[in-house]
C-alpha cells in the first residue's frame, strides 16, 4: 500500500455518535435531513460567505422524508476563527432571538418518495447580524436546542484588509507533482495592526472543506503596511484529483455513469458504474465536490419540489483490505463527514467496496478517501491519485482579535483558483 504519511490531512468529524456527543463548532446533518444546500441566493453553485451590507442573502435548504411538516426553529451562534463559540451574547450579534422558526416549507408533489422541503434566509427579516465572523446554523424540532437535527457553518466578512494571493507548482521538488503552492499577502494600510503574531489568525480551506484547513500561519516578513506569508513548505496542499460524477437528473435517459435503474415500487434505485482507483490525471469539468438538484424528467419543473429520491448504490475495486483502513464517500453529497452511512462495506465473494446513498434527482459530485486504521487523518490520494494539473478553489479567511476583544473579527477573504 502506497504511502502517502506527508499528505494526510487533519479532519476533524470521524464519527459515528449522535449530535449531542458532537462539539459545537462541528457540522451536522440528522440521517432524517437529506440534500442539504447553503449558497447565496440564486447562486446554487456560490458558498456561504457573506459581506457586511452585501444585498443578497444566504439560503440553507434541506428535505426531510416525510408526509408531514415538522415544528422547525432554528438559532445562530458566534464562533471564533477556530470554531470554537464566542464568548458574546446573541444581542451582541444579532437581533438577540434565542430562535426563529422556520416558516417556509412545502410538501413534494409529483414524487413516489414524499418529503417537505424547507428554506431559511440569513440574514432575514427578523434576523440581523452586526458583527462579522464564523457562524454556525443549528436547526431543532420545538425547544428542543439540545438535539439539533442539523449544523451548518457560514462566514461573515467586514472586509477591512486587501490579500493579495496567487497559487503555483510547488518551490521544493518533491511536492511539485503532486501538489498546489499558495503564496499570499496581506495589505493592512488603513487598518492598523499593533501585534501581528498574536492579533491575526489566518485560516485556509481547499474548496470549502472545513476539513483541510490549514491554520497554523503566522507571517514570514512584516513590513510597512504588509504581512507576508510567501512560504515554500508551510503552505503547501496536496492537489489531490478532479472529482468523479454522476447524473441522476432523469429516470427515462440514464447518463454514462449509471448502468441501470430498478424500480419496487416505492423508490427507484440507480446502479451506478464499478469504480476503480486513479493512477493518472484525467482532465474533465467538476463542480469540485458539490451538487445540484435537478429533474429532467419533467417539463419545467421546480426542482426543489417535484425532484424524486433515488437509491444510488456506489461500487469500488481496490487492493485495499478492510485490516487498510475505511474507505468513505466524500464530497457535499455526504457533507464532506465520515459517517456508517456513507461508509464502503467490503464484499469478500466479489472483491469490491460497497455503499448506497439516498439522493435527490440532480448532478453530483464525490471521490473515495481513506482513513487508516490507528490514524485520526484521512488520505485523500491513496485512492484518487494527486497530480499538480488538478483544479481547486482555495479560501483564505484573515481574523483579528485586538487588546481587549471578546471574538476572532473576520476581517477579510479571498478566494483563488487554482487552474491548470
Amino acid at each position: 500500500m502506497k504511502k502517502w504519511n506527508s499528505f494526510l490531512l487533519l479532519y476533524f468529524c470521524y464519527a459515528f455518535g449522535s449530535a449531542q456527543s458532537a462539539d459545537i463548532g462541528k457540522e451536522y446533518i440528522s440521517p432524517v435531513i437529506k440534500s442539504v444546500l447553503f449558497h447565496k441566493k440564486d447562486f446554487p453553485l456560490s458558498f456561504p460567505i457573506l459581506e457586511m451590507e452585501e444585498g443578497s442573502p444566504l439560503v440553507l435548504s434541506f428535505d426531510e422524508i416525510s408526509d408531514q411538516p415538522k415544528n422547525y426553529y432554528y438559532s445562530i451562534i458566534l464562533c471564533n476563527g477556530n470554531w470554537t463559540e464566542s464568548r458574546l451574547s446573541p444581542s451582541e450579534y444579532s437581533s438577540g432571538l434565542f430562535s426563529y422558526p422556520v416558516s417556509n416549507y412545502q410538501a413534494s408533489f409529483n414524487t413516489e418518495v414524499h418529503y417537505v422541503h424547507y428554506e431559511i434566509e440569513l440574514p432575514g427579516n427578523d434576523l440581523l447580524l452586526t458583527l462579522s465572523g464564523n457562524y454556525l446554523i443549528k436547526v431543532f424540532e420545538n425547544s428542543d436546542s439540545d438535539n439539533p437535527v442539523l449544523i451548518k457553518r457560514f462566514v461573515l466578512a467586514d472586509k477591512k484588509i486587501e490579500i493579495i494571493a496567487e497559487t503555483k507548482i510547488p518551490t521544493l521538488p518533491e511536492y511539485r507533482a503532486t501538489s498546489h503552492q499558495l503564496n499570499f499577502s496581506i495589505l493592512h494600510t488603513d487598518f492598523p495592526i499593533s501585534n501581528p503574531y498574536n492579533e491575526i489568525s489566518v485560516v485556509i480551506t481547499k474548496n470549502f472543506d472545513w476539513n483541510t484547513s490549514l491554520s497554523s500561519l503566522k507571517p514570514l516578513f512584516i513590513k510597512n503596511g504588509i504581512l507576508d506569508y510567501n512560504y515554500d513548505k508551510e503552505n503547501v496542499f496536496i492537489a489531490g484529483n478532479e472529482f468523479r460524477s454522476f447524473n441522476i437528473n432523469s429516470r427515462k435517459y440514464p447518463s454514462p455513469q449509471v448502468v441501470s435503474f430498478d424500480d419496487d415500487n416505492t423508490s427507484y434505485t440507480a446502479n451506478l458504474a464499478k469504480d476503480k482507483p486513479r493512477n493518472n490525471y484525467f482532465f474533465k469539468e467538476d463542480i469540485n465536490g458539490l451538487f445540484v438538484i435537478e429533474n429532467k424528467d419533467l417539463r419545467n419543473p421546480d426542482n426543489s419540489l417535484e425532484a424524486d429520491y433515488f437509491r444510488v448504490k456506489f461500487s469500488l475495486q481496490a487492493n485495499i483490505v478492510p485490516a487498510d483502513g475505511d474507505i468513505f464517500i466524500y464530497g457535499a453529497l455526504t457533507n464532506y463527514s465520515f459517517t456508517e452511512e456513507n461508509r464502503l462495506n467490503y464484499n469478500e465473494a466479489e472483491n469490491i467496496y460497497e455503499a448506497s446513498l439516498f439522493l435527490k434527482q440532480g448532478y453530483y459530485d464525490y471521490q473515495y478517501v481513506l482513513i487508516p486504521k490507528n490514524k485520526n487523518s484521512f488520505d485523500e490520494s491513496e485512492i484518487e491519485g494527486s497530480f499538480f494539473e488538478t483544479e481547486n478553489n482555495f479560501f483564505i479567511f484573515v481574523y483579528y482579535r485586538g487588546f481587549g476583544m471578546r471574538y476572532d473579527k473576520l476581517i477579510g477573504y479571498k478566494r483563488v483558483v487554482m487552474t491548470r
